[in-house]
């Protein structure tokens, strides 16, 4: 995987609830929207204006097949600065998995990107691998805080997490 730098996003728009599809989870006051090719996640306790509510983070997705599997590649994500640091965004990465089936590491990661990955192995809450070359490998959490695998390059090659 190759790594970007991604500016940070301090306000993201407010959305009208009413365009969202019912929440497929909660972490605490958030609730997560799973749409066809995005995920939004709203902040209930904050009302911008009728009907509108702030959008904490906004996850773009797409689908690809690898093997007869169809991820959902968790590609290009935005997240409101008064938010980054709190946990928020492996836990919406594991509601996903859990409702929609696996899902997929982009083929370039942010610093915060390969963080929440990271978080995700060490979390173990769903169960995470590496793909390489149509096969799964195992990952653990090493002692460094990254996420590694004995059997393949997770940063060095064109391997990408997985998550089911």
């Amino acid at each position: 995987m190759h790594s970007i730098d991604l500016p940070q996003v301090y306000n993201l728009p407010a959305v009208d609830e009413s365009d969202l599809p019912k929440a497929s989870g909660r972490i605490g006051v958030f609730s997560v929207h799973i749409c066809r090719d995005s995920i939004v996640v709203i902040d209930n306790s904050v009302r911008k204006y009728a009907g509108s509510r702030r959008v904490v983070m906004e996850v773009d997705t797409y689908h690809i097949r690898r093997s007869g599997i169809r991820y959902r590649v968790m590609n290009y994500t935005r997240m409101d600065n008064r938010y980054r640091g709190c946990g928020i965004a492996p836990r919406v990465y594991e509601i996903v998995a859990k409702s929609t089936g696996p899902i997929m590491s982009g083929d370039s990661q942010s610093p915060g990107g390969r963080a929440v990955w990271n978080t995700l192995v060490k979390r173990s809450k769903i169960l995470t691998a590496a793909l390489w070359k149509g096969k799964h490998y195992s990952v653990e959490h090493s002692e460094y805080g990254e996420a590694q695998s004995d059997e393949v390059s997770l940063y060095n090659t064109a391997a990408r997490l997985v998550g089911v």
